[in-house]
């Protein structure tokens, strides 16, 4: 009696992974569907181009801050100011900002030196920024993208015809290795999942979507929210600019960059174990011991459930539906890698070893949150409980 029920509990597991598996194809299909790119969109010039300010904030980005800059600088776009705010830097990111600043007058730079109580660096720097430019529309972007020229012209062009208040692109991945590609190509399969991140296009849900990469707002829209301030405690600032411009403020859309912004996001997969912990232990775990590790040891058996249900002994019923969402795994992630810009096999094999990777992320991030008491991000330590009481984004 008791291996039977072992077995069935085997069994189910390894439905229950297959499932999710598929649940995550198909929401990585119907978010390609209602995302096109934006280089497949019409684009015409507009007659009077609105003034567009550029925000960036940068935290010790000595190594990609001139190169990011220099593409930006290399934009078209007529009405263009360039805002970058130096955030509390200890490295060489200041005084290559004043350079570059001397030399192009479209550069502002705003030196903050200190971070008041309350709010986490990054969205402070966005606010000082956005104190300091003046354009209708405003873009967040961050310190390592790179622009295609032409990116600024059609994604303004598109927005104002299209009677838009915020527009966010999802930005092409560069990944340097097979290991990097499948651990991120697991993390954006459950994102669009979790997220719902097809319902972002949907004018009949609340849910938004932003992406730090490309956050671009009409300001008189943002003005007429609750702002920067609404955001300042939360970790996944970005996708709490989607929500609240979508919530609250006006209209919203999400498109794929279409390889006309790019942004080197980690080198390896250490970096990135290290920078999503901090999204792990705010977002997966919600600064819960009990969730994260549920999560992560959910994540650890889910991860190879699909491939154990086709074992010999498993009841046919079960091999043919594990074998089934495997084969719609595969055939959507062929279908749809080109349009996210991931290749094929990074996406095909994020299961069962990317997801794999994604769930020891979130056992770490929640043990290195419970031990630090909060997230370290960018050298200052912020609480849990401070953290958790600006939680803005439920995914």
């Amino acid at each position: 009696m008791f291996w039977t029920v072992i077995l069935w509990g085997g069994w189910l597991v390894s439905v229950l992974g297959a499932l999710g598996l598929a649940a995550s194809a198909v929401a990585a299909l119907l978010v390609r569907n209602r995302s096109p790119s934006l280089i497949d969109l019409p684009y015409a010039p507009l007659d009077v181009w609105p003034h567009l300010s550029v925000i960036v904030p940068a935290c010790n980005e000595a190594e990609t801050i001139e190169a990011a800059l220099s593409s930006l600088l290399r934009e078209d776009y007529p009405e263009l100011e360039i805002v970058v705010v130096n955030d509390r830097s200890t490295d060489g990111t200041g005084g290559i900002l004043e350079r570059m600043a001397q030399a192009e007058p479209r550069i502002v730079v705003v030196h903050v030196n200190t971070l008041p109580d309350g709010w986490l660096g990054k969205v402070h720097a966005l606010a000082r920024g956005l104190e300091k430019s003046s354009g209708e529309w405003v873009l967040f972007t961050d310190a390592d993208v790179h622009f295609e020229v032409g990116a600024l012209r059609r994604a303004v062009a598109w927005s104002v015809r299209e009677g838009q208040d915020h527009l966010s692109l999802l930005p092409r991945v560069p990944l340097s290795n097979f290991l990097l590609g499948i651990s991120i190509a697991a993390t954006l399969r459950s994102l669009m999942l979790m997220a719902r991140m097809w319902e972002a296009n949907d004018p009949k849900s609340m849910r938004g979507m932003g992406v730090g990469a490309f956050n671009l707002v009409r300001r008189e829209a943002l003005d007429a929210s609750p702002g920067l301030e609404w955001l300042k405690l939360e970790v996944a600032d970005d996708v709490g600019m989607g929500i609240m411009m979508k919530r609250l403020a006006g209209r919203s859309r999400l498109l794929v960059g279409g390889g006309l912004i790019h942004v080197e996001w980690y080198l390896d997969l250490r970096s990135a174990i290290r920078g999503l912990e901090k999204n792990a232990f705010a977002q997966a775990a919600r600064f819960s011991a009990i969730r994260g590790c549920a999560l992560g040891l959910a994540g650890l058996s889910l991860a190879f459930a699909p491939f154990l249900g086709l074992l010999p002994g498993s009841p046919s019923i079960v091999r043919l539906l594990c074998l089934g969402c495997i084969l719609i795994h595969v055939l959507v992630s062929m279908n749809v890698a080109s349009d996210f810009m991931v290749k094929k096999r990074y996406l095909v094999f994020s299961t069962p070893f990317g997801d794999l990777m994604m769930a020891i992320v979130v056992l770490w991030g929640t043990w290195r949150g419970i031990r630090r008491g909060g997230v370290v991000w960018r050298g200052t330590h912020y609480p849990s409980a401070v953290l958790a009481a600006g939680r803005r984004v439920d995914l």
